[in-house]
């Protein structure tokens, strides 16, 4: 299994998890670094990763890093696993989104 998939895996488990245990969601909310160490998900030095919920009100899109910056060798890998284990919003911001769609970064409140 390449590393890729094998992050992709544990990001797949990590989110049933955080559906199916409240206390472990919560601390993945509160304290993301902690959960995931806790899973044995290791962060890289100097990377911060915040875990956000999407509710019916709520969404989070994701803006990806300016691709006009140069990145190490070092960076790409880190980055190349990806966090994403789920389609992205396409087109317009449902009323309510799915909750199986990826999106993180900026809220949105939805009226």
């Amino acid at each position: 299994m390449s590393e890729k998939n094998a992050n992709a895996n544990k990001m797949q488990e990590l989110i049933k998890k955080a559906w199916n245990d409240e206390a472990f969601k919560a601390r993945l909310l509160s304290d993301t670094h902690a959960a995931l160490k806790e899973q044995g998900i290791a962060v890289p030095a100097g990377v911060t990763i915040k875990a956000v919920e999407n509710t019916p009100t709520m969404v989070h899109i994701l803006l990806p890093q300016n691709p006009h910056i140069e990145l190490t060798d070092s960076q790409l890998e880190q980055i190349s696993g990806g966090a994403c284990i789920s389609s992205c919003l396409e087109g317009d911001i449902p009323a309510q989104p799915p909750s199986n769609r990826c999106m993180t970064g900026i809220s949105v409140n939805i009226a």
